[in-house]
């Protein structure tokens, strides 16, 4: 009975792998567009989480189509519409549209002609050629499985570099989506990524492991090390690529912090604070990029 579910889980990984190498330029081409929309999204999410957080009611006020008058709206992932930032005007699908609206409209707003963050151009064309060149690397379920998880460790870059926090909206989503991912392919037996017992005991040890590592300093000095976001980020990436890859992300993400804060303080001219907050999870991404990338495609 096992070699048959085997056999079963070949062929249709094979299958649908095939498929997928065959059409592969015009799926990669799809996927672009779908990476671009998924930017855009990103780019949402970086702008709104933080407020949603930390708060900023000045941003709160959005202008209604048509109207010089305002509404306070409590901003979520949801609701104010899209709007400009200084005008409040609402922007139009048109003007919206990833990549191609910010290029025609020279990166300005259409209404008040404030310039628009080079930020959402870069990162909705980052992941737009991330999504089409994965799959270009990688034709397979797992090149799909990878962009999945691309998509969570993006704007949590981006969201720790600007604002110092990791989200639980990302965190525990991406947390999820893995363990249902992989409890799907091991019960369904049609694809598989990684076993289910690495993926959890991935996500429990990446958490365990950060967490005993500021419980430590803490009692030592007095003072958290790190923030819960960080546990959380590893537990969701533990979650992803399994336990036996959490320790070369510690690694990696730990050199990569103190080369990044040794460069930063060359360039300030400032000298060592141990003291001193910095943003773990920019590694912690980065590290597991070069790990995806080492693994899959090296």
């Amino acid at each position: 009975m096992e070699n048959l579910s085997q056999l079963y889980l070949i062929a249709g990984e094979s299958a649908f792998d095939t498929f997928l190498s065959q059409n592969i330029y015009f799926l990669s081409f799809i996927l672009f567009l779908i990476g671009a929309s998924i930017g855009s999204f990103i780019n949402m999410l970086c702008y709104r989480i933080p407020i949603m957080i930390i708060g900023d009611p000045e941003k709160y006020d959005i202008k209604k189509a048509n109207s010089s008058n305002y509404t306070t709206l409590p901003i979520n992932l949801y609701s104010p519409p899209s709007h400009c930032p200084k005008c409040k005007n609402k922007i139009k699908w048109l003007h919206n549209i990833p990549i191609i609206s910010y290029l025609l409209l020279s990166g300005k707003c259409k209404f008040c002609n404030e310039r628009i963050p080079k930020q959402y151009f870069f990162i909705e064309s980052i992941s737009a050629s991330l999504f089409a060149s994965v799959f270009l690397l990688e034709p397979s379920v797992i090149g799909i499985y990878l962009l999945i998880f691309i998509s969570f460790l993006i704007p949590l870059f981006i969201i720790d570099l600007k604002h110092y926090i990791l989200p639980d909206d990302i965190t525990l989503t991406g947390l999820w989506v893995a363990l249902i991912i992989n409890s799907l392919a091991e019960i369904t037996l049609v694809f598989k990524f990684i076993p289910l017992y690495e993926s959890v005991l991935g996500a429990a040890w990446g958490y365990l492991f950060l967490w005993t590592i500021n419980f430590i300093f803490l009692k030592t000095k007095g003072i958290n090390g790190m923030g819960h976001g960080d546990f959380k980020t590893l537990s969701m990436i533990g979650a992803f690529v399994g336990i036996l890859a959490i320790q070369y992300i510690i690694i990696i993400s730990s050199l990569l912090t103190i080369l990044f804060y040794t460069i930063s303080l060359f360039i300030k001219k400032e000298n060592w604070n141990w003291k001193k907050a910095l943003p773990f999870g920019p590694s912690l991404v980065t590290s597991s990029f070069l790990y995806i990338f080492w693994m899959y495609f090296i």
